[in-house]
C-alpha cells in the first residue's frame, strides 16, 4: 500500500500557499507530541518532489480525500431535520 504525505510552503509576507511538496512511500511513521505531528520518518524508497501552485491547479491533492468542516451537535440535528442555520 502507497502512502502520500502533502505539505504546502506558505509565502512568510502574506502567508499564501506558493508551493506543494509531495512525498510518496510504502511506509512511514508519523510522531504526535500534544495531538500535533511533530515528525514523520519514511521507510521503503520514498519519492517526492515540490511544485509551484498555480491558481485554479487541479490533480494536486489526495484521490478521494475530503476535508469535514467541523460541527456542532445542534447543526447535524438541524440538517438533518431540514432546518437550516444562519440563512444557510
Amino acid at each position: 500500500m502507497e502512502m502520500e504525505r502533502l505539505y504546502i510552503i506558505q509565502n512568510e509576507s502574506d502567508s499564501t500557499i506558493t508551493e506543494l511538496n509531495k512525498i510518496k512511500c510504502e511506509k512511514m511513521k508519523i510522531f504526535l507530541n500534544k495531538n500535533k505531528i511533530s515528525s514523520i520518518n519514511f521507510f521503503s524508497n520514498p519519492s517526492g518532489n515540490t511544485q509551484p501552485i498555480e491558481e485554479n491547479d487541479k490533480g494536486l491533492f489526495f484521490d478521494d480525500f475530503h476535508i469535514f468542516l467541523r460541527r456542532s451537535y445542534l447543526e447535524k440535528y438541524n440538517e438533518a431535520k431540514g432546518d437550516l442555520l444562519n440563512g444557510k
